[in-house]
């Protein structure tokens, strides 16, 4: 749903960026490690993690060793948070995936959530301890939702257009990875009604079902549908959108398709110019003072 996040989980792991890693929401979660050793990180706006009870820097990786605790949860005003292990998690590809679409019980660990008591196959390797230089890209206007017009806004009258732009909507509680239910003002459907004939859906395509109520498209949409789209929301801003937690508003500005690849590009090059550093304490002249180097001494 985040995948910049994901992204950045794997680089402080060590993994490449398509390696197969662990997308945490709701209360968090809590592993134990049952490897001699292993570095994983941990990616996502204001996100909480602890090893053995002792809290880590966020957008971090670290190496830890069998037996070790760790507990982790996505930020207050945040949904996911990604974990990344060092050469990913030893989970087979299917359809050239890794990952787990749970409608279908297709991929992921033996087609199934993960559950108390699971066991995560992962090929146990230590990497140096990374830390993100910098701050995540996430909260630059992350209640203003950038959209292109859709493929189907004739069904809608030009005041639903200005409505879906004018006014806040609400994430609604009933929300999960396949579509995002917004609460708000109706969008009015036109003569044209709001039956189509099925086309290929987007990721982040905003369906207007009959109740005029929004629904955004995720991660795990639907490959058709049958409702007209409003719009669809920019691919550089879907990632924003899908960590906004339910009960926060979104409002949504218009951009042009030729706006949108422009922001993409952007989103692009933060990424390429990602900058990581060693987690590894600086040793200078101003640290070495401020150690006890010596906890004893002999005199004669």
């Amino acid at each position: 749903m985040d995948p910049v996040s994901l992204r950045i989980a794997n680089r402080l792991a060590g993994s490449s960026d398509g390696a197969a890693a662990l997308e945490v929401g709701g209360p968090g979660v809590e592993l134990l490690v049952d490897a001699d050793v292993v570095t994983i990180s941990a990616a996502g706006p204001d996100m909480v993690w602890r090893i053995d009870g002792v809290s880590v820097a966020p957008n971090a990786s670290r190496t830890i060793t069998r037996g070790a605790t760790v507990t982790l949860r996505p930020g207050r005003g945040a949904v996911y948070l990604y974990v990344g292990v060092h050469c990913g998690i030893d989970v087979p590809h299917v359809f050239g995936s890794s990952s787990f679409h749970v409608r279908s019980g297709v991929g992921g660990l033996a087609g199934q959530p993960l559950a108390v008591g699971d066991v995560i196959p992962v090929k146990a390797r230590s990497s140096p301890e990374l830390e993100l230089d910098g701050s995540l890209v996430h909260h630059a206007d992350d209640s203003v939702i950038r959209v292109i017009e859709g493929p189907q806004s004739e069904h809608f009258s030009p005041a639903a257009w200005e409505t879906l732009l004018s006014t806040p909507y609400r994430i609604s509680a009933r929300s999960d990875r396949m579509g995002v239910r917004l609460e708000g003002s109706t969008l009015t459907h036109t003569d044209k009604g709001y039956n189509i004939v099925s086309d290929g859906i987007a990721l982040g395509s905003i369906q207007v079902p009959g109740n005029g109520q929004p629904i955004v498209l995720g991660a795990d949409r639907q490959t058709t549908g049958g409702y007209p789209k409003i719009a669809v929301i920019a691919r550089a801003d879907m990632f924003r959108f899908a960590q906004r937690p339910p009960g926060a508003t979104v409002r949504f500005q218009s951009i042009s398709a030729e706006q949108g690849a422009d922001a993409l590009r952007r989103l692009v090059g933060y990424l390429d110019r990602l900058v990581l550093r060693s987690a590894l304490p600086v040793l200078n002249s101003e640290r070495l003072l401020g150690l006890n180097l010596i906890d004893g001494g002999v005199w004669e």
